[in-house]
């Protein structure tokens, strides 16, 4: 029952925060909507992952981390691939 209340809170926060302050994709520009998070939900092909700037998965600080389409995330990454495999 705790664990359930709170995956809730986390919920309710994350739609608070994402209608507040309206984030955008750092990738595309487009808005990220509360409702990308519920892809089957609401049967959106988009949803949305957090990027870390600096590339390390270990600094986890909220400074280092924005919202991105899952999308966009994933190309952005597999340009940089690419350019680092031209090096």
């Amino acid at each position: 029952m705790k664990i359930y209340s709170k995956v809730n809170r986390l919920k309710g926060f994350l739609e608070y925060m994402i209608k507040k302050y309206e984030p955008t994709c750092p990738f595309c520009g487009k808005k990220i909507n509360w409702e990308d998070l519920y892809e089957k939900k609401y049967g959106n092909k988009e949803s949305w992952t957090i990027h870390h700037k600096d590339f390390d998965h270990n600094n986890n600080d909220i400074n280092n981390l924005i919202l991105a389409h899952r999308s966009c995330h994933r190309s952005f990454h597999k340009q940089l691939d690419k350019k680092n495999l031209k090096k």
